[in-house]
């Protein structure tokens, strides 16, 4: 493979990233934010950008602000789905901060509380404890938010969103000054309608909210069509079989 193995495994991560997703659907995210606006021209288009970060950057910091609590809501519910895995966990304390933890089936992995550690590689590389470090942080009756990443702190939350949009007034009070015009490219308008839906990939599953559903009109089959049919070869040599006969019929001798 030619990418190298840091940018698509999970565990050759850099663990200073503290990031548990392999998948990047950040563009996905872009492209369902600007669907309304995919078709406007380019100053209008950068408008209503303006408008949508201005907006959401005021409510994501008034919902950080009102949180009740030191860490994110993320954070806090991984936290809580660890804690109802701890009771299938048993924990052995070794020399120092260094614990085992065997569940049901067997299977031990090593914690370090002081490095902050598991041998599932999970803590280190999210910077939220996983069950086996939670189960280790109970034992010492510990507190395991106190070990959570500050990345995943109220402040870090507040910080992300702390810059500020400034409102724009109308065009037509701005400050006249003096530029050099620059006109618009030349492009030519194509004659069907402007698409706004992207084109998915064929390994791509299907978009949540669609409503529209293929139908093969060879097999009856929902999600695919004639062109892309698994067993178009079968079905149609079965269609054929009734010609090949009625062709190699010659009457009674």
């Amino acid at each position: 493979m030619s990418e190298p193995v840091e940018k698509w495994a999970r565990h050759a991560f850099e663990p200073s990233l503290k990031a548990d997703h392999v998948s990047n659907n950040m563009f996905e995210c872009f492209n369902s934010w600007i669907r309304e606006d995919g078709d406007k021209l380019i100053l209008q288009l950068l408008e209503n950008f303006r408008r949508k970060i201005m907006v959401r950057f005021c409510e994501k910091w008034a919902e950080a602000d009102k949180l009740n609590d030191i860490i994110t809501l993320y954070a806090r519910e991984n936290l809580t789905m660890n804690e109802k895995e701890v009771r299938k966990l048993q924990v052995i304390h070794g020399r120092g901060r260094w614990y085992e933890t065997v569940d049901q089936g067997g299977v031990k992995f090593l914690v370090n509380t002081d490095d902050a550690t598991c041998d599932c590689g999970m803590w280190q590389m999210t910077g939220l404890p996983c069950k086996q470090a939670v189960a280790v942080l109970m034992y010492n009756r510990e507190h395991a938010h106190h070990c959570v990443h500050w990345y995943y702190s109220k402040q870090a939350w507040k910080m992300a969103y702390d810059g500020n949009i400034y409102p724009i007034p109308d065009e037509s009070r701005w400050p006249e000054f003096e530029s050099q015009t620059i006109e618009p490219q030349v492009q030519k308008t194509k004659a069907d309608r402007p698409k706004k839906k992207r084109t998915r990939a064929t390994d791509e599953p299907r978009a949540p909210n669609a409503t529209f559903f293929k139908r093969c009109s060879l097999c009856g089959v929902l999600g695919h069509n004639r062109a892309t049919c698994p067993s178009k070869v079968a079905v149609l040599l079965l269609a054929s079989l009734p010609l090949v006969y009625e062709s190699s019929y010659c009457g009674p001798h």
